[in-house]
């Protein structure tokens, strides 16, 4: 049975809207839905007000984060060419020409940073360093086609070998579009799990600050195994693995996974998150730190879906929208923003 959350009308009266048509409303708005999917939705919003209610209030806070700001595409230029002029040392010319010679083809999508650091461990081993600032996502194509996105704070460490593609760590979150090669294995290992691709696409979210480490596959297969190589078990497109760090517990469900990589596309998206679970995934992406003092918003349920281009001085207003929660900035003495909600 769908779990329903209560909608406040501007009658006054309270309706529901069910948590999978709230996945529907978010799927139309981001172009994600199919014809039928649209067509039965707004047969439905004829003979339920609560949901119409509520595609109207997700509609109105999807444009206003599209139009409020355009990004200054001067500015992400002038960040680029200081970048790219900072890597012409004799090191780094020495870095990108082993580089060529071995695996990575970096690509820097619009709007996008990436630094990439590279050393050789052994004449066998070419190690390969990726990472993604606050506030961007890198974007890595191997030789065999694979690729991979980094989100927001993360890095990850490459190496190829003979008979295997591995990341040997992984710190933040990555999208991974792996091209199957039956000679060439590819593994990823994070914390005490090792997974193995069999031709996939999969997300793997493990920060440094999160307890839970979660993958999520999108389509083919992928086989979770301890760091003993033991195969604990595989997964089908759907599946989602949690483990926790502090119990060394994990658990297997089957979600809905649309929207599990769409902060690569440039979206927030937001389905029945608490305000403490949203803020976590701003502090992420603006590097800023957020304390809320009110428990009753921040244990409260919401949904969004907003543009990444948003600044978040016009997130918080956005969210004042949605949840009433009143914040004030502040600036350290280290230059980090510093945000409280009321």
């Amino acid at each position: 049975m769908d779990k329903q959350v209560g909608i406040i009308l501007n009658n006054g009266s309270v309706n529901v809207v069910a948590d999978m048509d709230k996945e529907i409303i978010v799927k139309i708005l981001s172009g994600e839905a199919t014809e039928k999917e649209r067509n039965d939705f707004f047969l439905n919003c004829e003979a339920n007000p609560s949901l119409k209610e509520e595609y109207i209030r997700l509609k109105n806070l999807w444009v206003l984060s599209i139009e409020e700001q355009a990004p200054n595409k001067q500015k992400l230029f002038e960040q680029f060419w200081a970048t790219t002029r900072r890597s012409q040392s004799n090191r780094m010319r020495r870095i990108v020409f082993e580089a060529a010679k071995y695996a990575a083809i970096l690509i820097i999508s619009f709007g996008l940073a990436l630094f990439v650091n590279s050393e050789i461990a052994t004449n066998s081993d070419f190690v390969q360093t990726f990472s993604s600032e606050a506030g961007s996502v890198s974007s890595i194509e191997l030789n065999d086609g694979s690729k991979i996105w980094l989100n927001s704070g993360s890095q990850l460490q490459f190496t190829e070998k003979s008979k295997k593609r591995v990341v040997a760590s992984l710190t933040g979150e990555a999208y991974f579009e792996i091209a199957h090669d039956p000679g060439r294995e590819f593994l990823v290992d994070v914390a005490n799990i090792r997974i193995r691709d069999l031709g996939t696409k999969f997300n793997i979210k493990a920060y440094d600050t999160d307890d839970e480490i979660t993958a999520t596959l999108l389509e083919g297969k992928i086989d979770v195994q301890n760091v003993k190589g033991k195969s604990l078990f595989e997964m089908n497109p759907s599946d989602h693995f949690s483990f926790r760090r502090s119990t060394d517990k994990y658990n297997l469900t089957k979600i809905d996974p649309s929207f599990v990589a769409a902060w690569k596309d440039g979206k927030f998206v937001f389905i029945d998150k608490s305000l403490r679970e949203i803020c976590n995934e701003l502090e992420k992406w603006y590097d800023v730190q957020i304390t809320i003092s009110n428990s009753e918003l921040e244990s409260g349920k919401y949904t969004s879906i907003l543009k990444r281009t948003t600044t978040i001085s016009q997130m918080l207003e956005m969210l004042k929208v949605t949840t009433g929660l009143e914040y004030e900035i502040k600036t350290n003495k280290n230059g980090l923003d510093m945000i409280m909600i009321k």
